[in-house]
């Protein structure tokens, strides 16, 4: 869900993705609705559980 309501607030913001107007209003009033969205920084304690494979491989070995 991170994903999509940082890929909304970059179409409300105009930032790298091109949609038309009644689309963008459209994303506005789907996720949005008078709420305001902040875009938050990559949370590090998962990288644990959530990465590359290849990350996620070494931090598996490192544990056993």
């Amino acid at each position: 869900m991170e994903q999509t309501m940082r890929a909304a607030f970059n179409v409300r913001e105009e930032k790298g993705v091109n949609v038309s107007e009644k689309r963008k209003q459209e994303l506005i009033d789907q996720f949005f609705s008078g709420n305001d969205f902040q875009v938050n920084e990559i949370d590090m304690s998962l990288k644990n559980d959530v990465g590359l494979w290849s990350d996620l491989a070494w931090a598996w070995i490192s544990s056993i």
